[in-house]
Order: structure tokens, then sequence, then C-alpha cells
């Protein structure tokens, strides 16, 4: 989405709005309002969308371990990202990646894998990047929280953003969740 009044002369920042499972680009943009803000604000909007052949649910495989390596789904929306900041002229300081359920899933990997492109995440009802191994584990995962050492791998992500600036995180999650355990 490019917003009322934009132009290439004032780079403008950048949000990757990822929609969640059973959920389209479209719906998620008309239930946040996102368009409203980005007019008022001057955001560019980048609103990837899942197909059913990737996932039957429109989830995103943010549980597939190339995509939680930073290969995958979560290259395809990092060159998406790359792609809008060359074409609109996009604030490379202002990549913000926000998205809910699967999609918040994808935009914490984004967070821990692309260090250097994306400079926050919001994270509303997501999981932590790695904390499932496969799709078999997934839902096992969503329910009594992650199998693996989410904490280490945030730590491996700092090492290797060096002396870079970190990531800024806000996490939205409710403790009464029936589908991701808080």
């Amino acid at each position: 989405y490019v917003p009322r009044g934009w132009t290439r002369q004032t780079p403008a920042p950048l949000v990757a709005l990822i929609h969640g499972c059973k959920q389209t680009s479209d719906e998620f943009a008309r239930g946040t309002r996102i368009e409203m803000l980005a007019d008022r604000a001057g955001l560019l909007v980048l609103m990837p969308r899942q197909k059913r052949t990737a996932n039957p649910y429109r989830c995103w495989n943010w549980f597939d371990r190339r995509t939680a390596e930073g290969r995958g789904e979560a290259a395809i929306l990092a060159a998406m990202i790359r792609k809008v900041l060359r074409r609109y002229r996009a604030d490379p300081e202002r990549v913000v990646a926000a998205g809910m359920s699967s999609g918040a899933g994808l935009a914490a990997i984004l967070g821990v894998r692309f260090p250097g492109l994306v400079r926050g995440v919001l994270a509303h009802s997501g999981i932590a990047c790695g904390a499932a191994t496969s799709a078999l584990t997934a839902l096992a995962v969503m329910k009594r929280g992650p199998e693996t050492d989410v904490a280490a791998i945030a730590e491996e992500a700092r090492r290797a953003c060096g002396s870079g600036a970190p990531v800024r995180l806000l996490v939205v999650h409710g403790g009464d969740d029936e589908v991701v355990a808080g």
C-alpha cells in the first residue's frame, strides 16, 4: 500500500504486515485499518499473501526448519522487503515486521535472521523463532510452549548481529489464548 501524498523525495517507513492463519492479507488490512494509519503517518505497507498451496489454512510455515533458519518463506519475504525498499525508496532504518499468529511467528524469524533489514518486530499471539522443529511438533508447541531453547537462539542472533543496532520487539499476547501458549 502506498499512502496518499507519498513522494519519492522523502524516504518513508515500511511496515511488512503479515496475516495469520485462515486469513488473507486484505482481511488483515481491513481488520487493522492499516491503510488509514498509513495515510496518516506516511507509511508504506507490504502485505504478503500466503497461498493455500503453501499451507491449506493460509498459515505461514514458521515451524519449517528452512524458514526458521532464514531460508524458505523468511528469505522470500526478506527479498520482498528489499524490493520495496529499492522501488519506493523506503527508509531502511525504519522497517518493521508486524504479524498476528503465524504471521507473528514469521515476523519474529525476520527479526532474528535479518536484523540488518528489519529494525523492529511487532508480534501478536505468535511463536518465537525456532520454537518448533517441524510441522509435526508445531501444534504441540502452540499448546505447551517451545520444544527448543529459544533463549539460546536469541543469544546466537545477538552475537551474529555484533555491534549492530538491536531489533526492537513488542509482543502482545493474552493469558487466556486458547490457540497459542503464552
